[in-house]
């Protein structure tokens, strides 16, 4: 190995550690974690250094976490609102109901910050494309077809105006011309505004057709037939690039203006009228939404008209870059291809014009990824919800694998794990349960619940009224058995605290591991400490010991044990054995169906103290001696002081012969109790030899 492997080897590689912190190893000498190099301010970043570091010779370990995000639990809450858990089998699975309103998602966002506005938008461009929150007229197929399209293209209208019109104003301060202002004021919508600045430069002809411009076909045949006259003439030199554009976009040429290629005097320049006038995309896809094609023709129309020019790469100047690209908003991140991300809204005009032609063209997790819209790549929120939102309406889909094409796209549960992730390293743990339960995959599904109850156990109370015990079981139809199962790994790691943490597997019905808490951990220490009442409660948790293995080498011998200090102290007359099973009343089992009763649930048919003394005398000797685990220090010790107990009721038995009393020597008892009591035999059998002699 040389000295390159041997370095990487003996290396501290980074790692994820507890809460989602990054643990890594930095030389001492250079910096830490940095945001920007140069400058003292440095904007927020998406990996936070935290405080504190191990520091050594040559090398610190530092740590960091991820920025949370701008995560909005209200916007959670109201998809909760809308979304029914159902079971697939005993996983809770939760999904979105297809009856709701986009438009109350657009409400719920709060905020003045750029992203919180540029998010709310995006639900209001979603609420304009697919709520249909309108009366549809009782006509035809296709004259409602056509009220339908009217009526997407008025909201999508009146909300690209809203997009476009700041920028717009701005513009038309620093034209240098009437007629660039009317360009203006047209490319947000504003035809009267555009009519009035044709006016105050005295072209009357023009604001007169201006007035009329997106109008019908045959006016616009007019036009392109009136341009194509100019250009024949060698006119088009005369006009000023201005006017140029005003004309073709009142013949619905909304992206080049044909020139014309002759003498120097009479030549006319082909430009763009979006890069020749500094439009932005929002202003040149409204162009051809509101002058690009027919009344009667769906956005869709639009959309495909403005992505065949893109296509051309006719508008890489006005391409729809991000929003922070187009405010000048850092990012939290060194994304390498910045260039090649488009914004959402784009993204979603395209969705929705696959809607309406009914065929997916476009990969929707590369529309929905968090680097078209967030500062933050890790930031999911507005990713899985608009994913869900789409998914639920049958809108749009992740498309599955080329090689399982009939099963759904590992994408979209990764997605989810990523956005549970981010909720749980930001202190939401119960709004990643929320997410994990969208997971398709109902093994992973499970396993999901499972880790998050038990990494966040101390969390959950431990009555039916805790307010997060009632969101599980209620809300979110988690089993009982798994909750209760989360508080036990909690008590046992974390508090260790045994007695709970058997009284947690208990409620979740593990008997199993409940036994082995018990036997192990629990019953030791109540035999030694003499907390009978506490290790009967526990043992009568045990409703069913059936399939318990070692229970006649374990709860079995702590049940004889408890029952055999109760007949000492108050004779036969009361039964200790109160261990219930489902359907029973709690009556004592003093009858003669008892026995039956007891074997149905695992336990000795007697109970009385002869049988109780002969399982005593026999499991005693083989927990110690015969048992295929070795005992704990509490557990021998426990064990001695059971066989002492026994050997000393034993021996203070009058009617008991010396062969019974014989067996206590077979007993684990300690050194100086195996002498006593062996002394105390050797006496009563050299008596009884000296009685039989007289």
């Amino acid at each position: 190995m040389d000295s390159k492997d041997n370095e990487f080897h003996r290396s501290i590689k980074p790692h994820w550690g507890p809460r989602g912190t990054l643990v890594y190893a930095m030389p001492s000498s250079s910096g830490l974690i940095q945001a920007r190099r140069g400058g003292s301010h440095q904007p927020e970043r998406a990996i936070i250094k935290n405080k504190g570091a191990l520091v050594s010779q040559g090398k610190d370990v530092r740590f960091a976490s991820l920025n949370p995000g701008n995560l909005s639990i209200k916007m959670l809450n109201l998809q909760k609102g809308f979304s029914k858990v159902n079971l697939t089998g005993d996983v809770p699975y939760a999904k979105l109901h297809a009856v709701f309103d986009y438009e109350d998602f657009m409400n719920a966002v709060d905020g003045t910050e750029p992203h919180q506005i540029y998010e709310k938008h995006v639900w209001e461009l979603v609420s304009c494309l697919f709520d249909d929150d309108y009366d549809k007229p009782k006509v035809n197929r296709d004259i409602a077809d056509y009220f339908e399209i009217r009526f997407r293209k008025d909201r999508l209208s009146a909300f690209w105006v809203k997009l476009t019109q700041d920028q717009a104003r701005q513009q038309v301060r620093k034209a240098k011309s009437k007629e660039e202002g009317a360009i203006y004021h047209l490319s947000a919508h504003q035809i009267e505004d555009a009519c009035a600045s044709l006016i105050d430069g005295r072209d009357y002809r023009l604001a007169t057709l201006v007035a009329m411009i997106g109008g019908d076909e045959m006016m616009r045949q007019d036009m392109r037939y009136q341009i194509d006259e100019w250009r024949r003439m060698k006119l088009l030199s005369e006009m000023t690039e201005p006017i140029r554009a005003i004309y073709e976009l009142l013949a619905g040429n909304t992206c080049v203006c044909d020139g014309f290629d002759g003498p120097f005097e009479d030549r006319a320049w082909t430009f763009v009228v979006s890069k020749s006038f500094g439009l932005g995309w929002k202003q040149a896809f409204g162009l051809r939404l509101w002058y690009g094609i027919k009344q009667e023709e769906p956005i869709s129309a639009a959309v495909q008209k403005y992505l065949k020019d893109l296509d051309a790469h006719l508008e890489d100047h006005a391409r729809p870059v991000p929003w922070f690209v187009e405010q000048r908003i850092p990012l939290m991140w060194d994304d390498k291809n910045l260039h090649r991300r488009e914004d959402l809204f784009w993204g979603i005009l395209k969705i929705y014009s696959d809607f309406t032609d009914k065929k997916q063209r476009y990969a929707l997790e590369d529309i929905l990824m968090p680097e078209n819209h967030q500062l933050n790549p890790m930031d999911y929120q507005l990713t899985w919800q608009l994913y869900h939102a789409f998914s639920c309406a049958r809108i749009a889909d992740i498309r599955p694998e080329i090689d399982n094409p009939h099963e759904d796209s590992p994408k979209i549960d990764q997605l989810t794990l990523d956005f549970a992730t981010q909720l749980e390293m930001a202190g939401h743990w119960t709004w990643a349960l929320f997410v994990i339960l969208h997971l398709l995959d109902t093994p992973s599904r499970a396993l999901g619940i499972q880790r998050l109850l038990a990494e966040h156990g101390g969390d959950i109370g431990d009555g039916p009224d805790d307010e997060v015990v009632q969101l599980l079981i209620e809300d979110y139809r988690i089993a009982q058995p798994w909750i209760w199962e989360a508080k036990a790994l909690h008590a046992r790691s974390v508090t260790q605290d045994h007695v709970k943490e058997t009284e947690y597997l208990l409620k979740a019905r593990n008997w199993v591991q409940a036994h082995e808490t018990m036997a192990q951990n629990v019953a030791p220490r109540a035999v030694i400490e003499n907390e009978t009442e506490m290790l009967q409660k526990l043992l009568d948790g045990f409703h069913d010991v059936k399939f318990i293995g070692r229970w006649n080498l374990g709860g079995q011998v702590y049940v004889d044990y408890l029952r055999f200090l109760q007949i000492l102290e108050h004779g036969e007359e009361e039964e200790a054995d109160t261990m219930m099973v489902d359907g029973d009343d709690g009556d004592s089992e003093q009858d003669s169906t008892s026995s039956s009763r007891r074997e149905d649930r695992g336990l000795p048919p007697r109970n009385d103290y002869e049988a109780v003394l002969s399982r005593l005398l026999t499991a005693l000797p083989a927990m110690m001696h015969h048992g295929d685990r070795k005992l704990g220090f509490y557990e021998r010790v426990a064990v001695q002081e059971m066989s002492n107990v026994v050997a000393e009721a034993l021996l203070d038995e009058e009617d008991e012969g010396l062969g019974t009393k014989a067996q206590l020597l077979s007993l684990p008892l300690t050194e100086d109790s195996t002498l006593k009591h062996t002394v105390q035999l050797s006496v009563e059998y050299y008596q009884a030899v000296m009685a039989g002699g007289k």
